[in-house]
């Protein structure tokens, strides 16, 4: 009698993003910003998650619109995620939003990245005289907000017509209900969950 064979599979992570970064003509430029963390690799995988799997669904087109911007909430003390998106789709409009933002190493190291806007305020505060009138990509890695609630103000004001959520440590707030959530193994993290969500 033969021994009975099982069959495991099992998932890894693929080095795809960062293979990809690393050939990249501005790899240098976003050095100057991921260096400022000690796990670089995690948060550039992070950020160019979210750049990869909405340009996957969107195209890349939409993002050059100007009538479209990008709102990166809660982007961190340095603003990773705004910064990538302004380098790699040149052209495009990102606003990076934290409260944390430090504002004066933006201003010394960031003032000449086109399309690249910091604001250092909680989203609630932010100032949507901004984006009236405008379509929006939510792009939401890792920030500590309600999605539902931070939609509902965006669309007071503005048009939400995709949302990106890389949740962190308040999944139940952070993922949107009745979405299919996924996981990334190009994201060099524990955290590797994602969502996206298009207006039809």
């Amino acid at each position: 009698m033969q021994p009975l064979v099982k069959t495991v599979s099992v998932n890894y992570p693929v080095y795809n993003y960062l293979n990809s970064l690393l050939k990249m003509r501005c790899f240098s430029d976003l050095q100057n910003i991921y260096c400022k963390s000690d796990k670089i690799a995690k948060e550039l995988t992070e950020s160019f998650a979210a750049l990869y799997n909405l340009r996957r669904v969107l195209g890349s087109d939409i993002f050059l619109d100007k009538n479209t911007i990008c709102l990166h909430i809660g982007d961190g003390t340095y603003p990773r995620t705004a910064t990538m998106f302004s380098y790699i789709l040149r052209g495009s409009k990102n606003f990076s939003i934290d409260p944390e933002l430090n504002i004066n190493w933006v201003n010394e190291n960031l003032s000449d990245v086109e399309g690249l806007y910091c604001t250092k305020s909680k989203i609630e505060d932010f100032d949507s005289t901004i984006i009236e009138g405008k379509n929006i990509i939510l792009v939401l890695v890792h920030s500590h907000v309600n999605t539902e609630l931070v939609i509902k103000q965006i669309n007071e004001k503005a048009n939400v017509i995709a949302v990106y959520v890389n949740p962190c440590c308040y999944p139940k707030e952070q993922l949107l209900p009745n979405i299919a959530t996924k996981e990334d193994w190009g994201i060099l993290s524990d955290e590797r969950q994602f969502q996206v969500w298009v207006k039809e």
